[in-house]
């Protein structure tokens, strides 16, 4: 029993399209029905194969395996079918319009119970919303009264202009269904937030040089990608590096323009080059 727990949890985590899921357990002495949401699994006790009633439970399991209740599943939420891990979005917006946000892959899901955390990320041709390109959609379940309320946090630290490390929100919903009720496992509610910023994971930036022009917090952001590495190069050029940093450091095709830089007497410097 305890394996059919771990699995439905885990099933759960693949599929933001649902917000509950049915178990069963069959023993040679009965069944045991179960039902998990981000509230935790629930069980019921062990129905004898003897009782006549076991066959109307089982029927009624049965059939909402395959009609499950309006309760049990988010309808702004649709697998697409043939691509695994991949599901389109429905968002409403502050003006009522609905857009459909096509083929955004599930990249992150934390823990199903409690806040259920779920994030898909879409990186080459997203669709866009207020003229913003929306390449993350991140959905959770939060409790009605729960004081950390991502969006109102967030807005009010850009409230005097964006700041630093912090990212920015392009459009936020509490999810309802199209006639007005909202989404909700247990006493969570689900939101959704689109989030403005996104950016390549620490670990896969190779080289210092990479690390500063990358950083979406980088001064160098706004600058063309010529100057981002010139200027970059420049600022870590008297950093002394220890014999295991000395890795060759290449930058990848479309990038820039400039050769790569060379290590020289312990120092970076950039090859002999006119800008």
């Amino acid at each position: 029993m305890g394996q059919g727990t771990t699995f439905a949890s885990f099933l759960l985590r693949a599929r933001p399209d649902g917000n509950s899921l049915l178990g069963l357990y069959v023993d040679k002495l009965g069944l045991v029905f179960m039902i998990t949401n981000t509230e935790g699994v629930q069980r019921t006790d062990m129905a004898s194969w003897k009782d006549p009633d076991s066959a109307k439970l089982l029927y009624a399991f049965i059939t909402r395996l395959y009609t499950p209740h309006e309760r049990m599943i988010d309808p702004t939420v649709e697998r697409v079918q043939g691509e695994s891990g991949v599901f389109d979005i429905i968002l409403t917006l502050e003006d009522g319009s609905r857009v459909r946000c096509l083929h955004y892959p599930h990249c992150i899901s934390h823990a199903a119970f409690g806040q259920s955390t779920t994030i898909l990320i879409k990186k080459a041709f997203p669709i866009e919303i207020c003229g913003q390109p929306i390449h993350v959609i991140k959905e959770q379940y939060r409790e009605a009264n729960d004081r950390f309320d991502e969006p109102t946090i967030i807005n009010h630290i850009h409230e005097d202009g964006p700041f630093p490390g912090v990212i920015q929100l392009i459009h936020h919903e509490v999810v309802k269904i199209p006639e007005g009720t909202e989404i909700s496992s247990g006493k969570r509610s689900k939101i959704r937030i689109i989030e403005k910023d996104w950016g390549t994971p620490f670990t896969d930036i190779r080289h210092i040089l990479n690390f500063l022009v990358k950083h979406k917090d980088s001064p160098f952001m706004d600058l063309p990608t010529r100057d981002q590495h010139r200027i970059a190069a420049q600022t870590i050029s008297s950093v002394e590096l220890t014999e295991s940093q000395r890795e060759p450091h290449t930058i990848s095709q479309g990038e820039a323009d400039l050769p790569p830089p060379r290590l020289v007497s312990g120092e970076l410097s950039l090859h002999s080059s006119s800008y």
